[in-house]
């Protein structure tokens, strides 16, 4: 398939992954004897320059995002993000 193309596959290839800083804080809230509902929020640093995010600086960007998560008797889960 490569060689109908053209391309070639590289034999030596360094991958740099930049640093990322995730902050997160969660509450639980015990609704009844079988049902408990979690909140939790999450801001995702980034340190590679201007990305496509809510908060986009050069030095720094950050997404926050939302989540929840209903369980039922600690036995099943339902999560929304």
């Amino acid at each position: 398939m490569f060689a109908l193309t053209g391309n070639e596959i590289p034999v030596k290839s360094t991958e740099l992954t930049a640093p990322q800083l995730i902050l997160e804080e969660s509450y639980n809230f015990r609704l009844n004897k079988k049902l408990s509902l979690l909140a939790e929020a999450d801001l995702d640093l980034t340190f590679d320059g201007k990305r496509n995010t809510v908060i986009s600086s050069n030095p720094v960007s950050v997404d926050p995002k939302l989540g929840l998560e209903l369980s039922f008797k600690d036995l099943f889960f339902v999560r929304r993000a």
